[in-house]
């Protein structure tokens, strides 16, 4: 089966390349080691420049954005037959405790609380509202522990109650807020939870303020990197005719 994450393609300006590959057709394997060369060096570009341009638009820091980015999500096409490449950015919409958020952790057991996150630096915070259960019932979002040790994971989520149950007949109500699996034991057995998400990192690099200085600078970095494998490749061409 194909990966039915959301996706978005990054399409670079590869003409050099294609002029690059028009003067080393005769020698093909120094064309496919030229090649190769760019398609990686686009794809670091992405992996590093994003998490340094989403910032500027989304609130989420640079180290959330490196975190929930990582080298998995970037892939590099190329279309061997005219000599284009393109980057796939891959990913699942985020958990929207990767962005600025209230709270910041449960409050104390018994105290009321609103949940609320801000994803554009220029909209304000957006209070999460209650959202209906498949009992019919309106669910509170609430935040609670993932138990991550990881300093990269994410420490806390914004979860809801589906109005889903499963379990066999309980025999205590058990409410716990303080870490670990949160479950609510009630007659019905233990009420299901689902975390809150957000938009993923494919519909972040599709915003103007993101995507235009992304692929600016991924269309320089690629004649870059060309010019200079093209130097190279010439230099090895002229030191075999020497030989």
């Amino acid at each position: 089966m194909g990966d039915k994450r959301p996706n978005q393609i990054l399409y670079a300006d590869t003409k050099k390349l294609q002029e690059m590959s028009k003067l080393l057709e005769k020698f093909p394997q120094v064309g496919e080691l030229a090649v190769t060369d760019v398609m990686r060096d686009a794809r670091d570009y992405v992996v590093r420049t994003i998490p340094r341009i989403v910032p500027n638009e989304f609130a989420i820091d640079r180290k959330a954005m490196r975190s929930a980015l990582g080298r998995r999500r970037v892939r590099s096409i190329s279309n061997g037959a005219d000599r284009t490449i393109s980057i796939e950015v891959v990913g699942n919409r985020l958990k929207a405790t990767r962005f600025t958020h209230t709270p910041t952790a449960p409050p104390s057991i018994g105290n009321s609380y609103k949940t609320a996150v801000t994803i554009y630096n220029n909209r304000g915070s957006k209070v999460l509202k209650k959202i209906p259960g498949a009992d019919g019932k309106k669910k509170s979002v609430f935040i609670a522990k993932t138990g991550a040790k990881n300093s990269d994971k994410v420490p806390f989520i914004f979860f809801v109650r589906t109005g889903e149950y499963y379990g066999k007949k309980p025999k205590r109500r058990k409410v716990n807020f303080g870490g670990g699996k949160v479950s609510f034991m009630t007659s019905k057995g233990y009420e299901k939870i689902r975390p809150i998400s957000t938009i993923g990192i494919p519909q972040m690099v599709t915003s103007n303020a993101v995507a235009k200085p992304l692929m600016d600078g991924l269309a320089a970095m690629v004649d870059k990197t060309i010019t200079k494998n093209l130097d190279r490749s010439l230099q090895e061409m002229c030191n075999k005719l020497n030989r």
